[in-house]
Parts: C-alpha cells; sequence; structure tokens
C-alpha cells in the first residue's frame, strides 16, 4: 500500500450508502515498511511515561492508515496519538477551538522534537515535516471553485497525518464542517479520528463517523450494501413519514461489536486502570411549584410515546423553568459542600444554575462564552485548590478538560443527549483522580414527566453501551 490518499469523493447519505475506502483495507495493517518505530516507553519531558495499554495503542495506531481511536475518556488518547505520528511527517490535527492550546502543550510534552503551530481564526497553514498544524472545526476553508475532493490543493498533504479530536463532532452528513473533515481525510496518506463517545444518542450517530472516515465498508460490507447491513444489523424499522426508528436493544449487537473491532480500538476504564474510581449515583428529588405542576401536567397528557423522549421543543420551557427553580436548592446544596470543604464541579444543561454561582466567594464559571484562555484559567485555579468549586454548562465543559481534584459532581438537570451527559461525569473519572470513587448526584422533580425522562435517558445510555461502550478490538 502506498501512501498516496485516495483521490475519490464518497457519496455520503443515510438514505444512500457510502463506498468504503480503496484500493485496500483501510484498517489492516500498512504494507510499506516503517522507517523508524513510535517511542512507546520513553518518558516525555516532564518525566511521565505512557501505561501499557496506551504502549500497545500507539502500535496499533501507527501500523494503520485509517483507524477509529475510541477508548474511554480520560485514558489518554492524545498521548497514544502524538506519540504514534510517524517521524518526519507533517501532521493537522482538527479539534474543538478549546482544545487547540491543549493539543500545543501535549504536543511539547510528548513529541518536543515537533513544532506545533497553533492556527489562528480563519487560517490554516499546510504543515510541513515535522510540523503539526492544529486548526479548529470553524476555521477549516472552504473547497476551492470546482474542487470536488480537494479542500486545500497542497500536495504536502498527500504525506500528511490527520488527526480529528472529539470526531462524534462529524456525525452528521449535512453539516459543512463533517463534508470538509471527510474532503481533508481523502487527501491525507493517514487519518486518524478519536473520540471517546462513537454513537452520542443513535446508530446514526456511529454510522456518521464511519461514513466520514470511509471505514463504514469494513464495519457493515459483505454481500449487501453497507448501509442495508448497518439497519438490518441495529434492527432499524421504516417509519410512514420517513426515517426509522431503533429498538431498544440491537438483535445483533454482539456481531456489531466484532465488527467494528476490525477498525476501532476502545479500552474500558476499568480494565486497562482498575484502580481509577467508579461512579455512584444518586438523586435529589425536588418539589415542583404549583405552577410547574400544572405544566408538566398538560405536558403528560401531550405526550403520546412514553417509551420515547418528548419531542425537544415541547419540553424546553418547562426544563428551562424547572432549572431556575433549581437555584434555591442547588445554592443550599452547594453551601453543604463548602461548609465540609469538599470540592464540588456544578453541571447544568441550562445557563442561569451556572451564572447564579458566578458571582459566589470561590467559585469560578464555564460557559459557551468564556474564552479559551480563561476556561484553562479556571481548571487550574480549581485543580490546583484555589477555587472550592467550578461549575459548567454541560456542552462548554464536557470535553478537554481534567476535574480530578473533585469527587463530587452535581447535575442541575441533564442534557438530552445521554452521551453528553456522560463525558461531563469523566472530567472527574480520569488519570489523576485520586478518590475511591466518584459521587454523581442528579436533581429531579418530584413529578413522573422529570422521572420518566431521567429513566428513558439512563435506558438509552445502556443501549449505547451494548453495542459501543465496551471493549473493541
Amino acid at each position: 500500500m502506498t501512501d498516496r490518499p485516495v483521490q475519490r469523493w464518497l457519496n455520503f447519505s443515510p438514505t444512500r450508502p457510502t463506498q468504503s475506502f480503496r484500493p485496500t483495507s483501510a484498517s489492516l495493517p500498512v504494507s510499506v515498511p516503517p522507517i523508524e518505530p513510535p517511542d512507546t516507553k520513553g518518558p516525555s519531558l516532564s518525566g511521565k511515561t505512557p501505561y501499557p495499554y496506551q504502549q500497545k495503542g500507539i502500535q496499533w495506531l501507527y501500523s494503520r492508515q485509517r483507524a477509529l481511536l475510541a477508548d474511554e475518556m480520560g485514558l489518554g488518547k492524545t498521548i497514544q496519538v502524538l506519540r504514534a505520528l510517524p517521524k518526519n511527517t507533517p501532521t493537522l490535527i482538527v479539534c474543538p477551538a478549546f482544545l487547540r492550546l491543549n493539543w500545543r502543550d501535549e504536543c511539547l510534552e510528548w513529541r518536543p522534537e515537533l513544532h506545533p503551530i497553533v492556527c489562528k481564526p480563519g487560517e490554516l497553514q499546510v504543515p510541513a515535516p515535522n510540523e503539526v498544524s492544529i486548526i479548529s472545526y470553524e476555521s477549516l476553508p472552504d473547497a476551492p471553485p470546482g474542487a470536488r475532493n480537494w479542500l486545500v490543493p497542497d500536495a504536502r498533504l498527500s504525506r500528511a497525518t490527520l488527526v480529528v479530536d472529539e470526531a462524534q463532532y462529524c456525525k452528521n452528513y449535512k453539516a459543512q464542517r463533517t463534508q470538509k473533515v471527510r474532503r481533508l481525510a481523502l487527501q491525507c496518506a493517514r487519518a486518524w479520528p478519536l473520540t471517546g463517545t462513537p454513537m452520542l444518542n443513535d446508530p446514526f450517530d456511529l454510522w456518521g463517523v464511519l461514513c466520514t472516515f470511509a471505514l463504514e465498508g469494513l464495519v457493515f460490507g459483505g454481500r449487501g450494501k453497507p448501509f442495508n447491513t448497518f439497519l438490518r444489523m441495529y434492527g432499524a424499522k421504516s417509519r410512514h413519514w420517513g426515517g426509522f426508528d431503533f429498538p431498544q436493544e440491537a438483535p445483533d449487537a454482539e456481531e456489531i461489536r466484532k465488527r467494528l473491532g476490525i477498525v476501532a480500538l476502545r479500552r474500558l476504564r476499568k480494565d486497562v486502570l482498575p484502580d481509577l474510581p467508579g461512579k455512584t449515583y444518586q438523586t435529589v428529588a425536588l418539589d415542583v411549584s404549583p405552577e410547574l405542576t400544572a405544566e408538566l401536567d398538560a405536558l403528560e397528557g401531550e405526550w403520546v410515546n412514553k417509551e420515547e423522549l418528548p419531542p425537544f421543543e415541547m419540553l424546553s420551557s418547562v426544563r428551562a423553568k424547572l432549572a431556575d427553580a433549581r437555584i434555591p436548592a442547588l445554592l443550599e446544596q452547594v453551601q453543604r459542600y463548602e461548609s465540609e470543604r469538599i470540592p464540588v464541579v456544578v453541571f447544568s444543561a441550562h445557563r442561569s444554575p451556572i451564572e447564579a454561582l458566578g458571582g459566589r466567594a470561590g467559585w469560578g464559571v464555564i460557559t459557551g462564552d468564556t474564552p479559551h484562555e480563561l476556561r484553562r484559567t479556571m481548571v487550574d485555579l480549581f485543580q490546583t485548590g484555589l477555587l472550592s468549586g467550578l461549575a459548567l454548562t454541560i456542552q462548554a465543559g464536557g470535553l478537554g478538560i481534567t476535574l480530578t481534584r473533585a469527587s463530587h459532581a452535581l447535575f442541575v438537570d441533564l442534557a438530552y443527549t445521554p452521551s453528553e451527559n456522560s463525558q461531563a461525569e469523566d472530567r472527574l473519572v480520569r488519570i489523576g483522580q485520586k478518590a475511591a470513587g466518584v459521587m454523581v448526584t442528579r436533581m429531579v422533580a418530584d413529578h413522573p414527566v422529570d422521572r420518566r425522562v431521567l429513566e428513558i435517558l439512563s435506558r438509552k445510555q445502556l443501549m449505547i453501551d451494548a453495542t459501543t461502550g465496551g471493549k473493541l478490538g
């Protein structure tokens, strides 16, 4: 196999299956002899060394052109990727904007001979050998006019390694960023997507990620078309008005996991780092005002299929009011943590509870409007003990940060996508967590609607775990 990129456009649509990467298997070992094997055991600048499971991941990635590293969150995917980068290769890293500086710092730590370049918003510097260009999804350029397959018509990319962090961002085939990442993946010699949550909410999320990097044919190929095989194995049923419904349990869950293991490597914390703590959940039921009870009662009457989450639009208004109503209870809970000198992280899907803690002495706040440098400062202040608590919106704080000083997480309410809640929890359950266990407390309204929503979110997470939540590869 040569290192030339595949110069072919992929037809990407959930109703029209894509074709798999060619001319050879996208995730099988590269036939070109390695120039120099990666350093799997050597220390970083600060003397850290990769764990044994990370050493295996480094070798696994290095031997593949296209493959998905899907280790559970907190297991150091960044370290594995940086150590697996071939010598003298140009590297392009695409990541959420707030993680660009994290990648720069980790590169300086684990591969000091490489030159990381943090691209400014709206620009892309094509990397030369031994350069690592780090760009956000939002700053990816548009394709030149008439260039169907090329996002950046630069010959240097034909030898480059493309790393796509938080690859679940590429699950929606209609999104411009997904189409841009797909074009880049076609141009680069190697493409390594990374995600701890390959399926955020339903199987189409996984399908989108696989298609973006031309891996779907290897997983769901065979005699039938990949998309048809995907639907059959997940037990999809066509809706009369279009689209598909998926059962709670995929009929071929074990076979799906086996096939995913062809292209994906996933390890679990409990298997590779058994000393990391597990999570314990508790629910705090809160009284509901008569006005909100009336709204929830009315919503319960309109909610037709109670086996699925109610339409978001139906619930969004009352959820926002519930979040506001929980602020007094939140402040009371926070006071208890402070009095016992227990560092705590507070999450909410809504901004109002988070902003309510913004003016509290000893607290830091991270929302979607918080500048990237200030986020890093807030996290550092919390981790070093200069803040007693940190409050974050789930979307702003659920990725790319480490909050291992806390062993208690308090959720005022939950995101509508179950994996986003899991991602937020795992900010605490990472390498460096010293507590024997992490306590996750979730507030819930003492009403059947809110309790049922919590139950469905938990059930959906179990379905995700059944096919993508365990070990792969």
